[in-house]
């Protein structure tokens, strides 16, 4: 017997993330030897249970022990952490995949940082002895984890507009005003649509991405130094206020650039995917674009470019965006939670919900160019 022989297809919306409310209205499958069978409530257990019947209770429990993991080489690795085997919970007994290929010594990193390093196989020969290496730089784990790179610098220029905007209206009661060399009414817009919200999407799609496409994660290289362009040259937009008009567009160019280059990469993530279904990542790589060009405009015509720069950023990318991982997620989310319930996604709702903010704007779009013409 060998351990790939358990090895079965369990689709990641058939598993739940948390425990169901309340608690004895989990599912109890009764077997009842050559009859068929049934499919109950823990809360109906004691209708099955006889006088002289042994009940066995299982206290242990999980603890997020699947490492998803890459060798130096790029191929794939996986640790589920079985037994701790000291008392710093550092070494454990471990099943280990690609088990035939590891050699003892071989480090596996996680986003490009040592996490896992293998010390031999076990007595049994089915599971391998493995190391958690070091604790580990929080800034390079920071910089090597798509979610939360991306997510902290979206909070951060988040933080940072606010507490520029609050300045900002604190002035108009005649106070001292910040440096403005741009309008702050259409800076603040501009942030608002490009500031933050791109940062969270990207951080959510390099790291759900590759699981909807059934891929291996990005290394770090590939969407790390088009990040930091990114958080840079927005995080720089506010303190360029103090410079020449032509600074802020400079970095909103850069800004435009860095966000191109994310875009391959997450297109680069499609192509190789075999899934069936790749409809979401591909409207969600239709609608960047746009986001793209918006950020674009404001890099070359500034204030000027206002009325395209929204159009394109709320219309076009924001909220197709938005509701394309709504459509997405909200299934899963709720095929986890409510007992009895299968996710589904009817289509003709995701090609109304993506429909009606791009007509939207496109409808913005006749009336403004009609309104020139006269």
């Amino acid at each position: 017997m060998r351990l790939e022989d358990f090895d079965y297809v369990l689709p990641e919306e058939r598993i739940a993330q948390h425990p169901v409310e309340p608690r004895d209205s989990a599912r109890l499958l009764v077997d009842q030897g050559s009859a068929a069978p049934l499919h109950r409530h823990v809360r109906d257990l004691g209708e099955f249970l006889r006088d002289g019947d042994l009940l066995v209770v299982n206290d242990t429990k999980v603890i997020p022990a699947r490492l998803r993991l890459q060798r130096a080489s790029g191929g794939a690795a996986e640790a589920l952490l079985l037994e701790p085997l000291d008392a710093e919970r550092r070494t454990w007994e471990a099943m280990v995949r690609p088990a035939k290929k590891l050699k003892a010594g071989e480090e596996l990193l996680c986003g490009g940082v040592p996490l896992v390093r293998v010390l031999r196989r076990s007595e049994t020969g089915d599971t391998m002895i493995i190391e958690l290496v070091g604790d580990g730089d929080p800034l390079a784990l920071l910089a090597a984890i798509p979610h939360r790179f991306f997510f902290l610098s979206g909070v951060s220029s988040l933080a940072l507009a606010a507490l520029w905007w609050a300045w900002t209206r604190v002035a108009r009661m005649g106070y001292a005003a910040p440096p403005a060399a741009v309008a702050p009414s259409a800076l603040h817009a501009f942030l608002m649509v490009y500031g933050f919200a791109p940062f969270f999407m990207f951080g959510f799609l390099f790291t759900a991405g590759p699981r909807w496409l059934g891929v291996e994660p990005p290394p770090s290289a590939a969407w790390r130094p088009a990040g930091v362009a990114a958080a840079v040259a927005v995080l720089s937009l506010l303190p360029l206020q103090v410079a020449p008009a032509w600074a802020t567009q400079l970095a909103a160019g850069v800004y435009a650039l860095a966000w191109a280059v994310l875009l391959f990469r997450f297109v680069s993530l499609i192509r190789p995917s075999t899934v069936a279904d790749k409809v979401h990542a591909r409207l969600v790589a239709f609608a960047l674009p746009a986001g793209c060009a918006g950020a674009a405009a404001f890099a070359i015509a500034g204030p000027a470019a206002h009325a395209i720069v929204r159009l394109l950023g709320v219309w076009m990318f924001l909220l197709p965006v938005f509701v394309v991982v709504c459509h997405r997620m909200i299934p899963f989310f709720t095929a986890n939670v409510v007992p009895f319930v299968t996710s589904f996604r009817p289509w003709w709702l995701l090609a109304a919900m993506v429909a009606a903010p791009v007509a939207h704007g496109l409808v913005e779009c006749v009336i403004a160019w009609a309104g020139r013409s006269r």
